[in-house]
């Protein structure tokens, strides 16, 4: 299902970029190694307790996300981006309360999700661009508690979908001194039915000789989202959840 999702996304911004080919100033593809710490907590609405993240052993993730950007030459047409971040942790840990400690032997939180992009420049000189426009990222992870016990009794497995829509504002400024060096700042924000994320990316990239690329960053994403539950057994939660790091980058500009 999460792969009929992403595919036909793709499909959809790719039609939509093929339409406008003739006037294609520019694409970029690239493909970013993350690695994604995670912090925050999720309250258990039916017990309304909050289980933070470091009653769990979360390490770092090496997380990903790829990125397809075309930029038109027809200034009335928008510039477009589409991307897949693919972000999952999984560790033990234990919640307690009411007196009870009860141990879990995985528990995943998948904040995995697509977006889409469209922008327009709103400045841009021989050094300096600056890009304004509309965000919507959709959300396709889980969240999941597994092997719960509290010593001498075991509990249901619980699992709850993350599965919403969330529009937000789009912000970039990129800062090219030369040709082969450019650095570049990228915001998104919004919030919609209780639902609220925000999305920094910095980085630095120097460009070779043959359009390849290679980039150093840093992304911190943050978002509270509801999971859904799928079943008489699963929990409904509302995570508050940071995943941030460092990453790495290989792109390809035509």
């Amino acid at each position: 299902m999460k792969a009929i999702i992403k595919a036909g996304m793709t499909f959809t911004v790719l039609l939509f970029a093929q339409s406008a080919l003739a006037e294609v100033n520019r694409i970029e593809m690239s493909a970013a190694a993350w690695g994604a710490d995670i912090a925050g907590g999720f309250e258990i609405k039916e017990v309304e307790y909050t289980v933070h993240t470091d009653e769990f052993e979360f390490d770092t993730e090496v997380s990903s996300f790829f990125i397809i950007a075309v930029e038109s030459e027809n200034k009335y047409a928008p510039d477009v981006s589409f991307g897949v971040t693919s972000t999952k942790h999984t560790a033990p840990g234990a919640i307690s309360f009411s007196g009870t400690t009860i141990s879990v032997e995985n528990g995943t939180i998948d904040l995995s999700h697509a977006e889409l992009n469209l922008y327009y420049s709103v400045f841009q000189n021989d050094v300096v661009d600056i890009n304004l426009g509309l965000s919507a990222k959709y959300f396709y992870g889980d969240f999941s508690l597994e092997g719960l016990s509290d010593g001498t009794s075991e509990y249901t497995d619980t699992e709850s979908s993350l599965t919403t829509a969330l529009p937000m504002l789009y912000a970039s400024i990129d800062f090219q001194p030369i040709k082969s060096l450019n650095a570049y700042v990228t915001l998104q924000g919004g919030s919609y039915d209780d639902q609220s994320g925000h999305d920094v990316t910095l980085g630095i990239d120097y460009i070779f000789k043959n359009n390849v690329g290679l980039g150093l960053g840093y992304r911190q994403f943050e978002t509270v989202q509801s999971a859904e539950s799928g079943g008489a057994h699963n929990l409904d939660v509302e995570l508050d959840m940071k995943v941030s790091g460092g990453f790495l980058r290989v792109f390809y500009q035509q």
